[in-house]
């Protein structure tokens, strides 16, 4: 799991069950900008 986010957490997003908050939103965006830097970031 490269960003730290939950299979079954992705799963309840997919098929509508949860929604993402605002702060996890917004760490999908970054994500979704920088993939790369987040990686980084995450490795420590």
């Amino acid at each position: 799991m490269k960003f730290h986010v939950p299979l079954g957490t992705l799963r309840d997003w997919e098929q509508g069950a949860k929604y993402p908050d605002t702060a996890t939103r917004s760490y999908l965006h970054v994500i979704e900008k920088a993939p790369y830097i987040v990686m980084q970031a995450l490795e420590g």
